[in-house]
């Protein structure tokens, strides 16, 4: 079975609106929804399992009726930093999922993601068990070590974008989480840092410049232009 883990639980603080982003409405229609159509929607996503506060829980239940979002296993609570959600996520999953199911971990704030992502993920991962949606930059990169002054500029042809979906088999993922924690290495921000810790190699599969996050509000706002929505400010 394929399994979409949709992590949602976080506060979007330096976006400066009055709820999280992924709460924030586009069309009338929140933005976790946007991206949970996607998932569920795809013929090859058998669950779809989100991640978030516990006090939210009442309203994305109705939401997601609402927008008849079906696949969606009870929600699970989300930890105080993303490698915690995940790993919550991953518990929950215990008794479902099978060592050699995929687990496709999503953030909620990339409601543009592609059904073409979504199945180069669940391909890819089938054949090594891994896969990191991935962008090449043709921006130049300058590296900083005191925030003020350029310290080095890497070459950017080996520089890339990460994005989500991560994609994992999933004793691979719960092995690796696993092992995070006893080397207490728990706030890392992304979950294939935690397969490169145990020397598991993660392949690409090509990302999209339409696949980013809303983080700031000028983010949104390039959402808003994208889904075609120009009623609010």
């Amino acid at each position: 079975m394929n399994f979409a883990m949709i992590l949602m639980a976080g506060s979007g603080l330096r976006l400066a609106a009055d709820r999280p982003k992924q709460y924030l409405e586009i069309k009338n229609k929140p933005l976790f929804i946007y991206t949970a159509e996607v998932f569920a929607n795809h013929p090859n996503i058998d669950h779809l399992l989100l991640v978030a506060r516990k006090e939210d829980f009442a309203f994305i239940n109705e939401t997601l009726a609402k927008w008849n979002i079906n696949k969606v296993l009870p929600l699970v609570a989300g930890g105080d930093t993303r490698q915690a959600s995940v790993y919550n996520g991953l518990i929950a999953l215990k008794k479902l999922a099978n060592e050699d199911d995929l687990i496709l971990i999503h953030d909620a704030a990339r409601p543009l993601v592609s059904e073409a992502i979504i199945s180069d993920n669940i391909i890819k991962a089938a054949e090594t068990g891994t896969a990191l949606t991935a962008l090449s930059t043709s921006n130049t990169i300058g590296v900083s070590f005191d925030g003020k002054s350029l310290d080095n500029v890497p070459n950017r042809d080996e520089l890339f974008i990460i994005q989500t979906p991560q994609t994992f088999k999933y004793k691979l993922i719960f092995d690796a989480h696993l092992g995070a924690l006893n080397n207490q290495l728990t706030n890392q921000s992304d979950d294939a840092q935690l397969l490169l810790h145990l020397n598991i190699p993660v392949y690409f599969v090509n990302g999209s410049s339409l696949n980013f996050k809303v983080t700031t509000k000028e983010d949104f706002k390039l959402l808003q232009a994208v889904i075609g929505d120009t009623n609010h400010e």
